[in-house]
């Protein structure tokens, strides 16, 4: 039989020739060679297929979250308002006040659940949109409690401190219950910053305790805070907890060398 061959066959030499082959060699090697070549190629573009559909995906999150960020910008606060029926009007009311007396605009209440997810959503993506300040930066995050009544004064010199180190940041907080947290962008490949992040971590936390509050709002203390709990509860409660913790737990199999040392 003849064959036109387009590309090269093995052990002819030759290309794009017209030759004569055995009916063999067409059944066992070009035919099988050639869907082999096409289900390749089709395995090769449905890659790139799907490789395409993640960039486009990947840069219309990435939109997004820049989007939320100028949102953020803003000084974006949700206020969860709990109150009955008779009660609505008058809370959304009085909050709608007090947010226009400080300067507030573009008020957003929320009844359906539906509705409410919607206002949320900013505060759950806070930290990936948060990112986007700064293209390809990793977050340090802090995290302390105070008194209510300390808290104003606390983010206002957490944040003067935080826009004299130069670093880009971001303050998201549960600030009802005097949580706050600072998140310090920085450039991974430039140690420093993170160095200028932890150090402006530490002094956040020293700043909370002398408030009257704690060096960990809901993070817990882990490894990292093990010397600010020092500082906050001092040595004779450290040692109540070594106690405690030696009595429940003498194996020291329950989380072991966190919070503090035996």
């Amino acid at each position: 039989m003849k064959v036109i061959l387009l590309q090269d066959v093995p052990g002819t030499g030759k290309k794009n020739q017209v030759i004569t082959v055995s009916d063999g060699f067409a059944r066992n090697y070009l035919l099988p060679r050639k869907w082999a070549v096409e289900a390749g190629e089709a395995a090769v573009k449905e890659i790139e297929r799907k490789q395409e559909a993640e960039r486009k995906l990947e840069a219309e999150r990435r939109a997004q979250a820049e989007k939320m960020g100028e949102e953020l910008r803003k000084k974006t606060v949700v206020l969860p308002v709990k109150c009955g029926e008779k009660g609505r009007l008058y809370g959304s009311v009085t909050v709608q006040e007090i947010a226009a007396g400080h300067g507030g605009s573009a008020f957003e209440w929320a009844h359906q659940p539906e509705e409410r997810s919607r206002l949320w959503k900013a505060r759950h993506n806070a930290l990936f949109a948060g990112l986007q300040l700064k293209p390809g930066s990793r977050a340090v995050t802090t995290d302390t409690c105070v008194p209510i009544s300390r808290l104003a004064e606390c983010v206002v010199e957490t944040a003067q401190e935080a826009d004299a180190s130069g670093l880009p940041y971001m303050v998201v907080g549960h600030v009802g219950d005097g949580n706050f947290h600072m998140l310090y962008l920085t450039d991974p490949a430039i140690p420093a910053e993170r160095e200028l992040a932890e150090s402006l971590n530490r002094r956040q936390a020293l700043r909370a305790i002398r408030a009257g509050g704690t060096c960990t709002g809901e993070h817990g203390v882990g490894l990292h805070k093990m010397e600010l709990l020092q500082e906050e509860a001092g040595d004779a409660a450290i040692d109540l907890m070594r106690t405690l913790k030696q009595a429940l737990d003498p194996r020291n199999i329950l989380n072991p060398g966190k919070i503090f040392t035996l």
